[in-house]
């Protein structure tokens, strides 16, 4: 059910309130978003967080490359630059992320001082962290960044990436960050490709491989107990239980409600309210992306009928008025009013879907004019050809016969 805006607002506010100074500090830009640092293997077609980022108003983020994907050989030289160009030029703008996630990062990049304020931040409570390992296990395990991991970073976690089939089990008596997804069937969706996680003391177990005998899932702890939410997961982003595309490698996702559970996991770090009913936020979230997708097609719509010469300012002006729609859907979505924001969707999507017609009506006026000629050019030049060729070769109005001599 869709919650009320204000004590939404008041519930978030005494969570984020106790999460200690470094939180607290953030309360005055009045920011609902959250931010989000990506590092590492973050090309979109690899990891699906751009993918719920790029659909959820909710959230704005950075992404850094660290790390190869399928686009090809990323150099030493291409990862600093990236590194360069969007790492945070001050501490206070990176106070701003709430999450900073490590994608099988390698981190051996980043200077030292920047690794150390990226510490600094989770540790002062300004961030959470999210790890997943493969090949760049030691940079972390050699960086300062490691002693944030929950995982014992003296071990190493064995990462099969094809070998091992698995499903995940939730602990149960855990705030309701991964157990309303129970009775979605999540439990019961396969994965292939895991690690092995060893707990370091302290810290907490939310989810369990299955064999058993793999050990746990994910791991969390409040780093120092009153830093940030830095939790470790024992398979990869790019592994078929978060929905990974490649199919070829590592097998079709059987769990469709990854990124939503990827979403409570953030909300319930950057201590956010969780949602009552996951499927209400998932199916808002869809909504967002579907009226996105049509208001794509009506744009191109109208370009396209434009070049044609069609007069498309009032579809603009209709447009501008449907959008007034989505601004109210995103106001009511980061209050927690998730009810009432699909319902302003489902309306600007109807409404969109309306306009578009009109576009495509814009579309067969345009090009009956321009059919019709085309039709009087060809029939023109057929005309006036065939005339020619009645004249000529039929008639041989300009035909003069040719005389003949004959030898005496």
């Amino acid at each position: 059910m869709g919650r009320s805006i204000t004590p939404a607002w008041v519930l978030a506010l005494a969570l984020v309130l106790a999460q200690g100074p470094g939180s607290a500090s953030r309360l005055p830009d009045a920011d609902p978003k959250l931010y989000m640092l990506l590092i590492g293997e973050v090309f979109p077609l690899e990891c699906p967080l751009p993918l719920l980022f790029n659909s959820d108003p909710l959230f704005e983020y950075v992404a850094m490359r660290t790390r190869e994907g399928p686009a090809g050989q990323l150099t030493e030289e291409m990862k600093r630059r990236y590194v360069k160009l969007y790492f945070p030029r001050t501490e206070e703008d990176l106070h701003r992320y709430s999450m900073i996630f490590f994608i099988d990062a390698d981190v051996s990049v980043f200077s030292a001082k920047q690794s150390q304020q990226m510490y600094d931040s989770i540790a002062d409570g300004y961030a959470g962290s999210f790890f997943t390992f493969g090949p760049e296990f030691p940079s972390v395990a050699a960086s300062v960044l490691g002693m944030v991991v929950p995982h014992d970073m003296s071990k190493n976690i064995g990462m099969d990436w094809t070998g091992r089939s698995y499903r995940v089990e939730f602990v149960r008596g855990l705030p309701p960050v991964f157990t309303p997804f129970i009775e979605l069937g999540v439990e019961n969706a396969v994965g292939i490709g895991c690690g092995f996680l060893s707990p370091r003391l302290g810290a907490t177990v939310w989810g369990n491989l299955v064999p058993r005998s793999y050990g746990p899932w994910m791991l969390e702890w409040r780093y120092g107990g009153g830093g940030g939410h830095c939790w470790c997961a024992a398979d990869d982003l790019d592994h078929s239980w978060w929905g990974n595309v490649h199919a070829s490698i590592h097998g079709l996702s059987e769990n469709p409600w990854a990124m939503d559970i990827m979403s409570n996991l953030i909300l319930y770090s950057a201590g956010r309210p969780l949602p009552e009913n996951v499927v209400l936020v998932a199916k808002a979230r869809d909504a967002f992306w579907e009226y996105r997708t049509e208001r794509s097609v009506v744009l191109s719509l109208m370009d396209w009928v434009e070049r044609f010469g069609a007069d498309t300012a009032p579809f603009s002006r209709e447009l501008g008025r449907i959008d007034i729609h989505l601004d109210e859907a995103t106001s009511l979505y980061l209050s927690g009013s998730y009810e009432d924001a699909l319902s302003e969707l489902e309306t600007a999507k109807s409404s969109a879907r309306d306009l578009r017609q009109e576009v495509l009506k814009a579309k067969d006026r345009v090009l009956l004019w321009v059919y019709l000629i085309e039709y009087l050019v060809i029939c023109g030049a057929s005309v006036a050809s065939g005339s020619l060729l009645w004249a000529l070769m039929v008639r041989r109005k300009l035909y003069t016969q040719a005389g003949t001599t004959r030898s005496v």
